[in-house]
């Protein structure tokens, strides 16, 4: 899904402790190499596990992703 990489391409990679809530339940999958979780609650973050970083997505970007991942069961929020 290139629109999903185009969405997370030149984001600024931050450590943190949000308390949003991950889990790779509800998570996107490259390459069995790269695992990113998506915020559970509404939350416009992303965790990459591999990286143990988060990146913050923009809200139009967030509503985005929400809207790609739909048709794939993903539904927000899953808390």
């Amino acid at each position: 899904m290139h629109i999903i990489c185009d969405i997370f391409s030149g984001k600024i990679l931050y450590r943190d402790n949000p308390s949003c809530g991950f889990s790779e339940d509800v998570s996107i999958k490259f390459d069995d190499e790269q695992t990113f979780c998506i915020a559970n609650d509404t939350c416009p973050i992303v965790y990459w596990k591999e990286k143990n970083k988060y990146i913050r997505l923009r809200e139009d970007e967030k509503t985005q992703l929400y809207n790609l991942l739909e048709p794939y069961g993903f539904r927000f929020p899953c808390v």
